[in-house]
């Protein structure tokens, strides 16, 4: 067989020894992508942006975000930020296959992981806002931004079930839904990782065109959404694994599948821009990433694992932040918020608080619960 052929065949049948081998020389952690992570949390905090346009007490007006300082300079790219969550959970899937597909792990080390990592900040979060939305009852007569800030949804979150289907609407630190779904997911994950990879790319992409299915008949549904994304995400791993280390294929590859986004980013119809747009392109990405991982400069390792490390605190601490600042300009908020002085120091309070809260509290309350003999894995993307 030709070196062209294998390479095609070694995409659809790899044992699981030969991609043992394979992932064994493969980077620990991409860096690369850990810059990704957290530019897409960025977004998100600029998409949420918006929230300071919601006049005390009433709704989102239509045309809230018209006033921003953003909107003038990136348009209609602002109302994008919400296209950051896929590209989480694909990320999410690559590493997930990263990490797993070479040692299949038990359920009780996989569960460990998974909450040493996600719980800790998201309990301290929850706990932060609901003390900020007393605050905000007492001021202004309601709570802000989220309404549903009962003891029922309190106790979703507290659950990690705040968006399983059983909530009323959007509660407390709510960008926690991404997570919440992706809870499940990764639990579906666990339950076939010890097949997944039987037959290269395969499998990942039936499972994931299982989801897409399921996403036909129910579009709003976000827990088909998180399995289709990360999927694709985990396909596109298998994909890159036996023949990164001849990288002009995959670029070929990269480099059409964005190309071939251009038409569904021109027509621009939401649904086809979300779930192939969107795997196209930063699937595309991705792999270029992938590719370029070992040609990072090591001096750049830290600070960009920096950044992947402190994209969690990103997403779930804006919330908080937000609500403080709604107590502290109350209805002189919106106008502050038009300030591209404004702008910058909310982000700039986000990304500090983010950082300071991974060293101080997420980083030790991992190692304490993980336990100090149990072996790291690589970071999994938690939105």
């Amino acid at each position: 067989m030709t070196q062209g052929g294998w390479r095609l065949s070694a995409l659809w049948r790899l044992s699981r020894s030969a991609m043992h081998d394979l992932a064994a020389d493969q980077p620990r952690r991409f860096h690369l992508l850990d810059g990704v992570r957290a530019l897409a949390a960025v977004a998100i905090l600029i998409y949420h942006y918006q929230h300071f346009f919601i006049p005390i007490g009433g709704l989102r007006p239509v045309g809230a975000f018209a006033r921003g300082p953003l909107e003038t300079v990136l348009g209609d790219l602002v109302w994008r930020g919400y296209l950051a969550v896929p590209v989480f959970w694909m990320i999410s899937g690559f590493v997930f296959s990263r990490a797993y597909l070479p040692a299949p792990t038990g359920a009780a080390t996989f569960t460990r992981n998974r909450l040493a990592r996600l719980y800790p900040l998201h309990l301290l979060t929850l706990v932060a806002v609901a003390a900020l939305q007393v605050l905000c009852i007492a001021r202004f007569g309601e709570s802000q931004i989220y309404r549903n800030t009962d003891l029922y949804h309190f106790a979703l979150h507290l659950a990690f079930a705040s968006n399983w289907g059983f909530e009323s609407g959007y509660a407390f630190n709510a960008p926690i839904w991404s997570v919440s779904v992706e809870i499940l997911i990764y639990a579906a994950f666990w339950l076939c990782h010890r097949r997944l990879f039987s037959f290269g790319v395969v499998l990942p992409l039936l499972v994931a065109a299982a989801f897409g299915a399921l996403l036909w008949h129910f579009p709003q549904n976000r827990i088909a959404q998180c399995g289709y994304f990360f999927f694709v995400g985990a396909a596109l791993y298998l994909i890159y694994s036996p023949v990164r280390q001849t990288g002009w294929p995959l670029a070929v590859l990269a480099l059409a599948m964005i190309a071939g986004a251009v038409p569904i980013l021109a027509w621009s119809d939401p649904g086809l821009l979300k779930y192939l747009g969107v795997p196209l392109v930063f699937g595309g990405l991705l792999l270029l990433l992938a590719i370029a991982e070992t040609r990072v400069p090591k001096r750049a390792h830290r600070p960009l694992g920096a950044l992947g490390d402190s994209s969690y605190g990103l997403y779930l601490w804006h919330i908080p932040v937000q609500l403080g600042l709604f107590l502290a300009f109350g209805a002189g908020l919106a106008r502050a918020a038009e300030s591209w002085a404004f702008l910058a120091g909310y982000l700039a309070i986000v990304i500090a608080i983010a950082w300071a809260g991974f060293v101080g509290y997420e980083r030790p309350m991992q190692r304490w619960l993980r336990g100090r003999s149990a072996k790291a894995r690589p970071h999994a993307a938690a939105p």
